[in-house]
């Protein structure tokens, strides 16, 4: 059941959905909102508040950074082919500077560990307890050719438990282009947590504990609607839908409206307790059998949404060029009296801190020089 807002309610709506699912993008937040609220010009309005959003604004991607994605087959199992990688990023008191990126093929679902070295042995440890033991050895681990990835000891285990290990092309992350995705979507979270925090607090220190923050941004990517499946992780995981924070605000909300109805429920309840009562002879056998079918319906229905999953996947890397065009359009022409945000020179030169925004402003332009030489 959606809510439906008043003018003076929506923006704050907005607001809080947005931060709940950590400023993803325009069609997430959309989608949350389109979900829980009703007004008139819902989709407009929510796409004003992401574009204008100044969090979102300073740490969007380069526009002219090459596209990562790379048509991959992808599996017909959940969790049979995970992408490994590393990003560093700034250090905290702790001393952890490595995130380790694990991400499924075909769910997408995602796993990120916080590491204070990149040594293989921690690398592999940290695979094996977290992926393998939770949830269950893939056929297919691909990794860039790192020596954290490429070593001995991973090798070694790869092999003792029939695990192809297929390593990317050197210098060519794209070929591995779900996980370099997903570094950028976790680093940016953080990076748009971090902002939020400073504006709540000035004092805040560089060196603020990232790690506190990993799991909402984790939340955050499992939980977001995929274009390539057309379902959440979390979805194509659990088979439902994730409650956020604000759904629990809505049932308070609602609860008041619904006591007759629970009333009635309890009601129903003892009925049916008196029911299962007299029929407690042979209830062992009949809930074997129910549970039993019960189950047997589970694995169908995730037979299917995997199925079809797959399948969406297989549409969408056939339009991949045409997204990647759209990525590599030409950049806009200013002109003077524009307001207009300035890349991170230092984090073009890797000189910057992983969790700098990508954009610094926003500035007005007074005067128009004469084009630079190529």
């Amino acid at each position: 059941m959606r809510q439906v807002l008043k003018v003076g309610e929506v923006e704050e709506a907005i607001a809080k959905v947005h931060h709940d699912i950590c400023h993803l993008g325009q069609n997430q937040t959309q989608i949350a909102v389109v979900k829980r609220f009703y007004w008139k010009k819902i989709k407009e309005d929510v796409a004003h508040y992401v574009k204008t959003c100044h969090t979102c604004q300073l740490n969007q991607p380069f526009k002219d950074q090459p596209a990562v994605l790379r048509p991959v087959p992808p599996p017909r199992t959940a969790f049979a082919m995970w992408s490994m990688d590393l990003t560093t990023i700034k250090k905290t008191k702790e001393g952890f500077i490595h995130i380790l990126v694990i991400v499924d093929y075909l769910t997408k679902w995602v796993e990120a560990f916080p590491l204070m070295c990149k040594e293989g042995k921690e690398v592999l440890k940290c695979y094996e307890n977290n992926i393998c033991y939770r949830f269950g050895f893939p056929k297919v681990l691909i990794t860039d050719n790192g020596t954290e990835f490429c070593n001995k000891q991973l090798d070694k285990f790869c092999e003792d438990n029939h695990i192809a290990h297929r390593v990317t092309t050197p210098y060519h992350p794209q070929s591995n282009g779900l996980v370099e995705v997903t570094n950028k979507a976790v680093k940016q979270g953080l990076r748009k947590l971090k902002a939020i925090k400073k504006e709540i607090n000035e004092k805040l220190k560089e060196s603020e504990n990232w790690t506190e923050d990993l799991g909402k941004v984790l939340f955050s990517l499992r939980t977001r609607k995929r274009k390539a499946t057309k379902f959440s992780a979390f979805e194509l995981v659990y088979g439902r839908n994730p409650r956020l924070a604000i759904d629990n605000e809505l049932s308070k909300k609602t609860k008041g409206k619904n006591e007759e109805n629970e009333e009635e429920g309890k009601e129903n309840e003892q009925k049916e307790e008196k029911m299962e009562e007299e029929e407690s002879e042979n209830s062992d056998e009949e809930e074997e059998k129910e549970s039993q079918i019960k189950m047997d319906e589970i694995k169908e229905k995730m037979k299917h949404l995997e199925k079809v999953a797959r399948n969406n996947i297989k549409e969408e890397q056939k339009v991949q060029k045409k997204y990647f065009d759209i990525r590599h359009a030409p950049s806009a022409f200013f002109k003077v009296g524009d307001i207009v945000l300035v890349q991170n020179s230092r984090k073009r030169t890797r000189q910057g801190s992983g969790m700098e925004p990508n954009f610094t402003g926003p500035y007005k332009i007074k005067l128009k020089g004469k084009p630079v030489p190529k």
